[in-house]
C-alpha cells in the first residue's frame, strides 16, 4: 500500500517510555490508514517559559532547537498531533497552536485541553475503575486509598473518579477522606507512607495509585517502615512502565494508555480528513506484578527480559560510540564529499533505522564575502539532501526540494513511514534537520548518544565552513603574508621584522600572552580589542591560536615593571569585561616576559620563552592550571589592593581547600596570601604617597584600609618609617 498522506507529530525530546507508547498509539492506526507519521523533536525541553530564560547562550541554543517546530508549521502535511502536556514550556505550546490555528491546520491536542483544537485523553477513569475493582474482587479489599495529582488537574480528577465509582459499584463506603492529592511526584507518596506508618491514617488494605512512580516510591517507603506489600498493603500503579514492570516487587499498573490516547487522537484526526480508521480500538493491557498479591504474570516476566536486552544493547552501543571516533573524523572533513561520506559511515551509530537523511539549507556553507559572522536563523524555503542512506545500500545525495516536502523520498510512491525529524545547529546558526526513518515507534526513542551525535554532525558543518572561510580568505590575503587574518595583528614573521625599529631608542621587552580559549573566534576577537585597547598603536602580534605578544621600548631596568604594571591593567580590563558580559570567561590567560638587549638573537629568545610558557600546559596541565589560577589570584589582588579580600572566597574561586591554597600559594611567590596582600596594599600606598597630593585618609580608603590609624600603623612597621616621612622623601615635585 502507498501512502495516501502525512501527519505530523509535535513532540518534545523521546526520552519517556510514555511518549513513545502515545507514538506507538499514532504510527498504528495513521500506518494502517496509509498516512506517514512525521515526527518533528529535538533534544531540548526547556523547564520555564521562553521568555523567561536569561542565559544568552542557552536562549541561542533553544531557539536553534525550536526551528524544527517553525519547520513543522510550514509544511505541507494533512494534519497534526500535538504531544501538548509533555512540554514543560506551555507559552511555547500556546504560540504553537495559534500559528496552527492562523494557518489553518487540522490538529488534535493529545492530553491537554484548550480552546482552539479538539483534545482526547485515555479513558482513565474506565482503566482505574478496571484496576480498582480487582483489588477488591480478587484481593478482598475493604479499605482503599487513592493516591493522585493536583486538584485541578483533569488527569487527577479522572483517575480518582475511576476509583471512587468502582467502590460505589461494589458496595463499599464512599468517602473523598480515602481521596490523597499530591503532585504524580515520588515526595507525595512518600508522605502518604508516612502518614500510614504512623498512624495518621488507618492502615488500608490496598492503595490505587495515579501513576507508576508514585506507586514504586510508595512501596519503597512502606516496606523501609516495615510494612510488608503486598503481604500487608496491596499496591497498584498506572502508565505501565519499565521501572515499575521491574521493580522489587514489580507492580501491577496498566499498560497502553498512551497507546489508547495515540489512537483516538489519530482517529479524530482522521475523521477531521473524512477517512474511517480500520483499527480496533487499543484497550490497556493491565499487567500483574505482584504487588496487588497476584503472581507475576508472564507479560512481566517478558518485559524484564526486554529491559535486560535493552541494557546490553546500550551497552554495546556506548561502546561502539567509545570506539568511533566520530567527532574527530566529522570535524576533519576538508570538503562536502569527505563530509557526506564520514556521516554515512558513522551513521550505524544511530540505532535501528531503516533509512537515514541529512537535508541541508541552501547556502549553508555561508557567504563567504558576507564574513564568518554569515548565519541562517530559519529553514530556507529549498533545501538540499547532503546525504542519505537506506539499509544495504550506499550513501547518495540529491538535488535540492521544497523545505515544505520534508523529504525528497516523499515524492516518490512509498508505503507508510515513521520518521523522526531533528535539527542540525549550532547555537542560533541553521545548517538542516537529520530525518530517521524506523519500523517500530520505540526506535525513536532518543538518548544522549543520538544527541551527541547530531552535535558531532553540526559541529562537522561548523568546522568545515570555518576552515572553507579560512581558506577563502588566505586566498584573498596571500599578498600580505606577514598579518595574522583574522586579527590584522602582525603575525610572527611581520613581528620580528617591526622589533628592530621600535628598539631603536634603547632595549625592548616583549610580554607574551596565551589564553588557551583563543582557538575559539569569539575569543579571539576579545583578546584583539582588548590589546588594541589597552596597548594603542604599539607593536603587537598574533603568533598562534592562543598565543598573542606585545612590545614595549624604554630602558632595560625598567621595561620589568612597566609590563607588570600592563598585566594588571589587562587583568582590570578583562575583569570589567567579565562583569559587562558574564558569560565572557578569560580563565588561564597566562604571560610570559622576555627583556631583549641583543636584536640579533632575538628571534631565539623569544621562540625560547613562547616554547617555555606553552610547554607547561603540555606537560603538567593540572599544575599549570593550578599555578595559572594563584598567579590569576595574586594579579587580581595587586591589581584591586583596596578590596576586603578573603582568603576563603579565593580558595573557591581556585577550587582548591584553604590549606591547599596557602601552601601552594607560599611555594609558588614566597610569601603568605595574607602577606602579600599587605605588601600589594603597601605598594599602592608608597606609589600614592609620592605621585599624588591625596590626604593619608584618600590613600587609606584606596588601599583598602577601614581606619587611617590602622593604614598608619601597618605602613611604618613595613616602611620603617611613617607614611608623612615617606611622603616627604620621595614625593615627586607637583606638576
Amino acid at each position: 500500500m502507498h501512502a495516501v498522506g502525512k501527519i505530523g507529530v509535535i513532540a518534545p525530546p523521546i526520552t519517556h517510555a510514555l511518549i513513545v507508547d502515545a507514538l506507538d498509539g499514532i504510527d498504528r492506526t495513521a500506518r494502517a490508514a496509509g498516512y506517514d507519521v512525521v515526527v518533528f523533536t529535538c533534544s531540548t525541553n526547556p523547564k520555564q517559559p521562553y521568555s523567561k530564560v536569561r542565559d544568552p547562550f542557552y536562549i541561542h541554543h533553544i531557539s536553534g532547537e525550536k526551528e524544527i517546530y517553525d519547520l513543522a508549521v510550514r509544511a505541507a502535511l494533512d494534519g497534526y498531533i500535538i504531544l501538548a502536556d509533555y512540554f514543560f514550556d506551555q507559552e511555547f505550546v500556546g504560540e504553537l497552536l495559534r500559528q496552527f490555528h492562523q494557518r489553518g491546520a487540522r490538529c488534535v491536542v493529545l492530553e491537554k485541553e484548550n480552546k482552539l483544537y479538539p483534545y482526547v485523553y485515555a479513558e482513565q477513569q474506565k482503566i482505574v475503575y478496571r484496576i480498582t475493582e480487582h483489588l477488591i474482587q480478587v484481593h478482598g479489599c475493604k479499605l482503599l486509598y487513592c493516591l493522585t495529582g493536583q486538584k485541578d488537574r483533569f488527569e487527577a480528577i479522572q483517575r480518582r473518579d475511576g476509583f471512587l465509582e468502582a467502590l460505589r459499584d461494589n458496595g463499599l463506603p464512599v468517602s473523598e477522606e480515602q481521596v490523597f492529592y499530591g503532585n504524580f511526584w515520588m515526595n507525595t507518596a512518600q508522605d502518604f507512607a508516612n502518614k500510614i506508618l504512623n498512624g495518621e491514617v488507618p492502615k488500608p488494605d490496598g492503595v490505587v495509585c495515579a501513576n507508576d512512580m508514585m506507586a514504586i516510591a510508595l512501596c519503597d517507603a512502606l516496606q523501609a517502615g516495615g510494612t510488608s506489600v503486598p503481604g500487608d498493603v496491596a499496591v497498584t500503579g498506572y502508565d505501565g512502565t519499565m521501572q515499575a514492570l521491574i521493580h522489587d516487587p514489580p507492580v501491577t499498573t496498566v499498560k497502553g494508555c498512551g497507546q489508547q490516547a495515540g489512537q483516538l487522537a489519530v482517529e479524530n484526526l482522521l475523521k477531521q480528513l473524512g477517512v474511517q480508521s480500520p483499527c480496533k480500538p487499543l484497550e490497556p493491557t493491565l499487567m500483574l506484578g505482584g504487588s496487588c498479591g497476584c503472581p507475576v504474570s508472564p507479560e512481566v516476566a517478558v518485559a524484564a527480559v526486554e529491559q535486560s536486552n535493552t541494557i546490553t544493547r546500550q551497552q554495546m552501543l556506548t561502546e561502539a560510540y567509545m570506539n568511533a571516533n566520530h567527532i574527530v573524523r566529522l570535524s576533519s572533513a576538508a570538503d562536502v564529499q569527505a563530509l557526506q561520506l564520514r556521516i554515512s559511515e558513522i551513521a550505524y551509530l544511530v540505532p535501528n533505522w531503516t533509512e537515514i537523511d541529512v537535508c541541508v539549507c541552501s547556502g549553508w556553507l555561508g557567504k563567504f564575502q558576507q564574513g564568518q559572522s554569515y548565519q541562517l536563523h530559519r529553514y530556507t524555503d529549498r533545501m538540499l539532501l547532503l546525504m542519505g542512506t537506506r539499509v544495504g545500500e550506499y550513501a547518495r545525495a540529491g538535488a535540492s526540494f521544497p523545505a515544505r516536502q520534508i523529504l525528497p523520498r516523499f515524492a516518490e510512491p512509498h508505503a507508510p513511514m515513521l520518521v523522526r525529524l531533528t535539527p542540525l545547529h549550532s547555537d542560533q546558526d541553521i545548517y538542516g534537520y537529520c530525518v530517521a526513518a524506523f519500523q517500530h515507534a520505540a526506535d525513536c526513542q532518543m538518548d544522549f548518544h543520538y544527541s551527541n551525535w547530531c552535535g558531532a554532525v553540526s559541529n562537522g558543518f561548523r568546522m568545515l565552513r570555518s576552515k572553507l572561510y579560512t581558506d577563502f580568505l588566505q586566498k584573498k590575503m596571500a599578498q600580505y603574508d606577514t598579518h595574522d587574518i583574522l586579527t590584522g595583528f602582525y603575525n610572527h614573521k611581520g613581528f620580528l621584522q617591526q622589533l628592530p625599529q621600535h628598539a631603536a631608542q634603547g632595549g625592548i621587552g616583549v610580554l607574551l600572552i596565551q589564553c588557551p580559549r583563543a582557538e575559539s573566534t569569539e575569543h579571539v576577537f576579545m583578546l584583539a580589542n582588548v590589546l588594541r585597547l589597552l596597548h594603542g598603536g604599539g607593536l603587537h602580534a598574533r603568533f598562534s591560536d592562543s598565543v598573542f605578544a606585545a612590545a614595549f621600548a624604554g630602558e632595560p631596568k625598567e621595561l620589568r615593571e612597566t609590563m607588570d604594571l600592563w598585566i594588571l591593567r589587562m587583568e582590570q580590563a578583562l575583569e570589567d569585561l567579565k562583569r559587562v558580559s558574564p558569560g565572557g570567561e578569560h580563565a588561564n590567560v597566562r604571560y610570559a616576559v622576555c627583556v631583549i638587549t641583543d636584536m640579533e638573537h632575538a628571534q631565539e629568545q623569544i621562540d625560547a620563552c613562547m616554547l617555555e610558557m606553552t610547554s607547561k600546559t603540555a606537560l603538567s596541565p593540572f599544575r599549570s592550571e593550578l599555578q595559572d589560577a594563584l598567579s590569576d589570584a595574586q594579579r587580581r589582588i595587586y591589581a584591586f589592593p583596596e578590596r576586603d579580600w578573603n582568603i576563603d572566597e579565593l580558595c573557591r574561586s581556585v577550587g582548591i581547600s584553604r590549606g591547599y591554597f596557602q601552601r601552594n600559594y607560599k611555594a609558588q611567590f614566597g610569601i603568605s596570601c595574607g602577606e602579600d596582600i599587605i605588601q600589594a596594599r603597601m605598594q599602592r600606598a608608597k606609589k600614592l604617597l609620592a605621585d599624588t597630593t591625596l590626604t593619608v585618609q584618600e590613600i587609606a580608603d584606596q588601599c583598602g584600609y577601614k581606619t587611617p590609624t590602622h593604614f598608619m600603623r601597618q605602613f611604618k612597621e613595613r616602611a620603617g618609617i611613617s607614611a608623612t616621612q615617606y611622603r616627604k622623601k620621595y614625593a615627586k615635585q607637583c606638576r
